[in-house]
């Protein structure tokens, strides 16, 4: 279970953000000294094959929640590939998640998943549209400290019972990476 709430971006590909001179596999690893979780979106693994799962498991040793977008039903294949990684990151200690829009097979349904847009699915847990384990959602942060604090207090608050930490993807992250650290180290000092 995170101790804090974790902010990360959907994806790390962050184009402008990175050094001019840093090559595209160090990406992610450049990403993970800042944040400390990650949504990979669906259109991105859904295309990877052995050598780029296995560049990306190198690569995200340092995150402590990893998420993984999942935007129409998967084939056997997928579900057995996601399945298989999720197991591998939580063996080595990291926490995992799922992010749907749609029905998930079965075996994948041991792991924790957030729905999206799914009304009809009962929860006890509800954040602006989501459900499922709890999971933060924005599309971008506001630029205004003040109103990133209320976003962040307003997350907190929350959360069930007992639960003190949660991933908070912002799907533009990378857009505007400089807001993105200040939404970091605000909930770093805010102790969330």
């Amino acid at each position: 279970m995170l101790e804090n709430i974790e902010i990360g971006a959907m994806g790390w590909a962050c184009g402008d953000a990175f050094p001019e001179d840093l090559p595209e596999d160090w990406q992610l690893d450049w990403y993970a000294n800042w944040f400390s979780a990650v949504l990979v979106p669906h259109a991105l693994w859904r295309t990877w094959d052995e050598t780029a799962w296995a560049d990306f498991l190198d690569s995200a040793d340092t995150l402590r929640w990893i998420g993984f977008g999942v935007r129409e039903p998967l084939d056997e294949g997928a579900t057995a590939r996601l399945h298989e990684t999720l197991q591998q990151l939580t063996e080595r200690g990291q926490q995992v998640g799922l992010a749907s829009h749609v029905d998930l097979p079965d075996t994948l349904m041991q792991w924790p998943v957030t729905w999206f847009d799914r009304p009809d699915v009962p929860a006890d847990w509800r954040w602006r549209h989501l459900s499922g384990a709890p999971l933060g959602w924005a599309v971008s942060v506001p630029d205004d400290a003040t109103e990133q604090r209320t976003l962040l207090e307003d997350f907190s608050a929350s959360l069930p019972t007992g639960v003190e930490g949660a991933p908070f993807i912002v799907r533009d992250g990378c857009a505007n990476m400089s807001t993105l650290k200040q939404f970091k180290q605000l909930a770093e000092l805010m102790g969330l």
